[in-house]
């Protein structure tokens, strides 16, 4: 088995008071999308290997895909227009990895030259305004459907012990579909306890406020787990079902999509995505394709109406999710289509 590699995570010992209901869910979103520095390198196998040897015509599929992607390769572009100042675009990974944490000197220079910083969200800012039950009401799913409603008693049976390995306690799975799949996104080996540094999103956000630069968002957290509100019952049981089918192999979903970037195949990357389950010989492990469409081809839509205005004055930065930059519904080609002149700032390795 492709998981059969991985590290199972140590669990803690001893005992310690129960931390606020929406405290500890508040701080487990935050690990979703930060993780922890110092407990951040997993041990994780590349799954296009696996795939090479186990399903290549899965793999043909994917790569076929990214091929015909505009703008599949690259990380670090400039947007131009005649009377406005050059604006760079930069796609990074919501990952504390120290691999992928590292701020290159091509993007320091384009982040020396930008007035205002444009962040998908601030990462480093989510934790607190979920800290009290009130705030954490939104996260709430109706009662139709709660996990325990909608998965077969093995399958809760398991993301059960999935939250108790995070030590969240079992009021998490009153939470809806998609906030229990952000929280367990990250393997422990990557997720800390309570929200902090770790992640090149915070990096540049720090980097820009040293410099006395604007720092707005994009989206805020709400939006991004309303995001998937409203799928039809089923698409909702298939989320929960693909979160648990990756419980065993998050680590090696981790792995495969750093070695994607670090290669700057992000084409490789959203096609891997769109187009096959993440986990070989584990179908379910795929998201459902509304899901994936909200969470890519909406939202960026969405940043793309954002960032309009700020571009045209020119002088941008904007640092979001590298899944977000290619294909025909990604944000170079919208550019494109705008009138920009999309240009590559090469990022030596």
């Amino acid at each position: 088995m492709v998981a059969a590699t991985i590290r199972a995570p140590l669990r803690r010992g001893g005992s310690r008071p129960a931390p606020p209901r929406a405290a500890v869910l508040a701080a487990a979103l935050a690990a979703g999308l930060i993780g922890d520095p110092a407990a951040a390198r997993c041990f994780g196998t590349d799954l296009f290997q696996a795939y090479r040897s186990r399903s290549p015509e899965t793999l043909d599929l994917v790569e076929e895909a990214a091929r015909r992607m505009p703008y599949r390769r690259g990380l670090l572009f400039r947007l131009e227009r005649p009377g406005a100042a050059p604006s760079h675009i930069f796609g990074t990974l919501h990952l504390p990895d120290p691999r992928v944490t590292a701020i290159p000197q091509a993007v320091r220079q384009a982040l020396s030259s930008a007035d205002t910083v444009a962040l998908e969200i601030d990462l480093e800012r989510k934790a607190a305004p979920l800290a009290s039950d009130g705030a954490a009401s939104f996260l709430r799913a109706p009662a139709d459907r709660r996990a325990d409603r909608l998965l077969a008693r093995a399958e809760l049976a398991r993301l059960r012990e999935m939250l108790t390995a995070r030590d969240l306690p079992p009021a998490a799975l009153s939470y809806k579909a998609s906030v229990l799949s952000l929280m367990l996104s990250v393997p422990r080996c990557s997720a800390r306890d309570r929200a902090g540094p770790g992640s090149l999103d915070v990096a540049i956000a720090r980097l820009a406020r040293e410099r006395g630069g604007r720092v707005v968002e994009l989206e805020s957290l709400r939006e991004q787990i309303e995001a998937l509100d409203g799928l039809p019952l089923a698409d909702e049981r298939r989320l929960l079902q693909s979160t648990v089918a990756r419980a065993g192999a998050m680590e090696d979903i981790l792995e495969t999509t750093i070695l994607r970037y670090l290669d700057q195949d992000v084409g490789a990357l959203v096609a891997w995505m769109r187009q096959a389950a993440p986990v070989p010989d584990a179908p379910l492990s795929q998201l459902p394709r509304a899901a994936a469409d909200r969470l890519l081809t909406a939202r960026t839509s969405r940043m793309f109406d954002r960032l309009r205005p700020l571009l045209d004055r020119g002088g941008v930065f904007v640092a979001v999710g590298a899944a977000h930059l290619p294909d025909e519904d990604g944000l170079l080609r919208l550019f494109e289509r705008a009138g920009y002149r999309v240009v590559e700032a090469p990022i030596r390795p």
